[in-house]
């Protein structure tokens, strides 16, 4: 019996252990994921209690509120991690499509974000009727998401414009800052997970 040359077999040997080592890595961050969750909930549900504390003056009110955004901000880390897990394992990401109107959730990310950077100018426009079938909490990880990018990379003190206009069987979403706009060659891994366009 003819036996596969010592080469190609340890080649399948490295292919199947990095896969082997690749899929604990993904399970791993998805128990983690998981597990960090009752912490998380516990922080928010602390801080909301405080917060509604008449025991407590303005100034430790306020360190309750940073505490609740920064929870709401890590939960929403957690939630993109557990996304990016499950889209690697190939579960893919779970969609729950039912009647969202696209502006309220514009509204609530553009109030969380202003909450979290009290200095910066955001501005929202919206057109026609923006309803539709959505998952709304995808929606809101999405606006968030870009947003927050657009606060972080936009020019110093300039202004986040998020524009909401229905054409015909669609809604179009735009959002828009006054930095320098994305380089053409970053645009091809833009999509990549955990790429970063290098800053300027």
């Amino acid at each position: 019996m003819d036996l596969p040359p010592i080469d190609e077999t340890l080649a399948e040997s490295a292919v199947w252990y990095t896969e082997k080592m690749a899929q604990t890595r993904e399970q791993f961050l998805d128990i983690l994921g998981h597990d960090l969750r009752n912490p998380l909930n516990s922080i928010v549900v602390g801080a909301t209690i405080l917060m509604k504390s008449e025991a407590l003056d303005v100034k430790h009110v306020g360190v309750a509120t940073r505490i609740l955004n920064s929870a709401g901000r890590m939960n929403r880390m957690v939630s993109d991690l557990l996304d990016l897990t499950r889209t690697r394992l190939g579960v893919g990401i779970p969609v729950t499509p039912k009647p969202t109107d696209l502006a309220p959730v514009c509204k609530q990310v553009i109030a969380e974000l202003e909450a979290i950077h009290p200095d910066c100018q955001l501005q929202f426009e919206s057109k026609g009727d923006l309803h539709g079938e959505w998952d709304s909490d995808r929606l809101t990880q999405v606006v968030s998401n870009l947003v927050a990018n657009a606060l972080q990379y936009g020019r110093e003190g300039g202004a986040v414009r998020v524009m909401t206009q229905a054409h015909a069987d669609q809604v179009v979403l735009r959002v828009h800052n006054e930095g320098p706009p994305i380089a053409a060659e970053a645009m091809k891994k833009i999509f990549e997970p955990m790429h970063r366009q290098p800053t300027q």
